[in-house]
């Protein structure tokens, strides 16, 4: 299930959404409708591709063969833990506000 993040004034025109794992605890078709009905152009997965094989092997597969209907990001960041490379957390906060500036909208999901 697709949330919403309330952003500050500043970010008038895209929106940033939160959801677990798509094909994990919410049915990968259900995340596929969602992300069509709120226009999510960009998907943000925080996870590794070997904890995606692992808890949703579906999801996985349809990444791997560039089927999500979305640009697929990934930073994985271990749970709990921090990003590897503060250089590679700047990049992508950097690329996060452009697209949101470009009023298009992005789902971000971790493991849960």
């Amino acid at each position: 299930m697709l949330r919403p993040v309330s952003l500050p004034a500043a970010f008038t025109q895209g929106s940033i959404y939160l959801c677990a794992m798509p094909g994990g605890f919410e049915p990968l078709p259900v995340f596929l409708r969602e992300i069509d009905e709120a226009s999510v152009r960009h998907v943000l997965c925080l996870v590794s591709d070997a904890e995606l094989r692992q808890r949703s092997p579906s999801y996985f597969a349809m990444i791997r063969k560039d089927r999500l209907p979305a640009q697929f990001w990934q930073f994985p960041i271990p749970d709990f833990g921090l990003p590897a490379s503060d250089t590679g957390l700047d990049e992508l906060l950097d690329n996060l506000r452009a697209v949101l500036d470009q009023g298009d909208s992005i789902a971000i999901h971790c493991a849960f």
